[in-house]
């Protein structure tokens, strides 16, 4: 807060919290003698200009400024110095933007093999690039669900499946844009104790997952759906706990399996049939 203090004119007072700041000052120009809280000198100058100090009308005796003053000078000073540095951080930015295009200008002619080169090597890792995207990758899954996911679908894939393709596109074709969810249930192993720093992930050493799930991923990249990949051991209710986890309107498993999953409770079960088998969906409206 400001406060108002008269002080002779060739004379100051140091700042308790910074001395060493007001003697500096006060070296470099005696007539300093008002500080705001911002750190920010004011000149008697300013208070001055006649025996009287006139502010908004009314009128102050010299060396002394009305409540506020300060606050509104120093407020100012303090605006003006951070658009004078934004407006330089905007053309140094703009400078040196220009000076690496002058320096790409000037070798693409001064050096034309080096730029074919540079250019090869580039087309040469796009493509690449390209090759492995059209291609797909075996998709990242996430080690938990972070709730419940509105109007999805879920689809149960089992290891040693051969009803997991017929799975993955009934999933897809009934999915009319909502998001899906694939949950891969893994066959069991045996733990093994991991070396110094080695992190034991079982989906990294499971290739049968990772290529289904790496087909799940790709056919509904082409349908344009958002998708989430699920990996757990195979254990009694484990699907169940997805299902009352994630809250899907549709389950899509095999007829077996839904013959099998009584802690899951649906509305109703529509069967599709498929050239692999009968399909199974387990509708459900939360």
């Amino acid at each position: 807060m400001i406060q108002e203090r008269r002080f002779p004119d060739a004379a100051m007072t140091a700042n308790k919290r910074d001395p060493v700041f007001q003697q500096f000052f006060h070296a470099i120009n005696p007539n300093i003698f008002l500080y705001t809280d911002t750190g920010y000198p004011v000149t008697n100058s300013l208070v001055h200009l006649s025996p009287l100090f006139k502010f908004n009308g009314h009128r102050s005796p010299a060396g002394i400024l009305p409540e506020g003053t300060l606050t509104t000078i120093a407020s100012s000073f303090e605006r003006g110095a951070v658009g004078l540095w934004q407006r330089l951080d905007f053309w140094v930015g703009v400078l040196t933007t220009l000076l690496v295009m002058l320096a790409w200008s000037i070798s693409i002619v001064s050096q034309p093999l080096a730029t074919a080169f540079g250019c090869s090597v580039a087309l040469a890792g796009m493509s690449v690039a390209y090759v492995n995207y059209i291609r797909g990758r075996s998709p990242a899954v996430i080690p938990y669900l972070e709730g419940r996911i509105p109007d999805s679908l879920l689809a149960v894939l089992t290891a040693g499946d051969y009803h997991n393709d017929a799975i993955i596109k009934a999933t897809i074709d009934n999915a009319y844009g909502r998001p899906v969810v694939f949950l891969y249930l893994a066959k069991p192993k045996v733990g093994r104790v991991p070396q110094l720093f080695e992190v034991v992930d079982p989906y990294l050493e499971d290739q049968p997952a990772k290529d289904t799930l790496k087909q799940a991923a790709l056919m509904a990249r082409k349908a344009r759906l958002a998708a989430r990949f699920v990996y757990r051991q195979q254990e009694p209710g484990m699907a169940a706990r997805i299902w009352q986890r994630v809250h899907p309107c549709d389950v899509v498993l095999t007829a077996e399996q839904a013959a099998q999953a009584e802690e899951i409770n649906p509305d109703r079960i529509r069967y599709e049939l498929t050239p692999s088998g009968k399909i199974a969906h387990l509708l459900k409206r939360w």
